[in-house]
């Protein structure tokens, strides 16, 4: 039988796994920096105290800029059936995260108690909530993700919707439709959460406020943090103090 176990680790920065599978499913806890999750669909950013859920079998890569603590656990496939069959990402409750640590840091050498940590760990993951601003949706048109993979590595580009529909030989008018229908979003519903995210993983990584806002395409703080604080709920020097750092 599978065994229910979790490791902590530390990757240097910049490093990356290529896209790769488990025959478990692997739940990654971000402890400090953060955790880029890439898989078919899109991308997923894990900052502290958030984890990603990996289904068995299911092709992902991953990619850390910085220096990166965090703790991977694998569950076994009869435990995995009941969480999503697509990578997720859940906060965790912080009973979910002391099980967490419990099992990677103190280990588990009674059967008995690893089982109950096990059931009672997937029962708190089974009450996720999906939608998490932290997820960017790649699209699966191919035109789509031509320009989202582009804006990714361009976060900063003030191209319209028209100029990059020329750029993959479609109408405006198609490619905001096919946009909604991939994605979930609108054009600009997307461009502000990625340019969001992206920012994200720069501030928790200790960059200026200014420099962040100008590397994502925003031409001052003010502008930037209006941003931030519509999508996120709260202005970025709060969401930080939220995340203790």
């Amino acid at each position: 039988m599978p065994v229910f176990r979790a490791n902590r680790v530390t990757h240097p920065a910049g490093a990356e796994v290529h896209l790769h599978t488990h025959h478990e499913g692997q739940l990654t806890l971000a402890l400090d920096g953060t955790v880029r999750i890439q898989d078919h669909a899109g991308w997923h950013l894990a900052t502290p105290g958030t984890a990603v859920w990996v289904p068995p079998r299911h092709e992902h890569a991953a990619s850390y800029p910085k220096v990166c603590e965090l703790i991977r656990m694998h569950l076994p496939a009869e435990d995995a059936r009941a969480l999503p069959d697509h990578c997720v990402l859940l906060p965790l409750s912080g009973l979910a995260l002391e099980l967490v640590k419990r099992t990677a840091w103190l280990g588990i050498a009674d059967d008995r108690e690893r089982d109950l940590i096990r059931e009672l760990l997937v029962v708190q993951l089974e009450q996720y909530k999906a939608g998490s601003m932290l997820s960017i949706p790649d699209g699966s048109d191919k035109r789509v993700r031509s320009i989202t993979r582009y804006l990714r590595e361009h976060p900063a580009s003030s191209e319209s919707l028209a100029e990059l529909a020329v750029r993959v030989g479609t109408s405006e008018r198609t490619l905001a439709r096919k946009f909604q229908e991939d994605t979930g979003l609108g054009f600009r519903q997307w461009r502000d959460r990625m340019r969001v995210v992206m920012a994200i993983e720069h501030m928790i990584q200790g960059e200026p406020l200014i420099a962040v806002a100008l590397d994502v395409g925003y031409r001052s703080a003010s502008s930037f943090s209006t941003a931030f604080a519509r999508l996120m709920g709260v202005p970025p020097g709060e969401y930080l103090k939220e995340l203790g750092l």
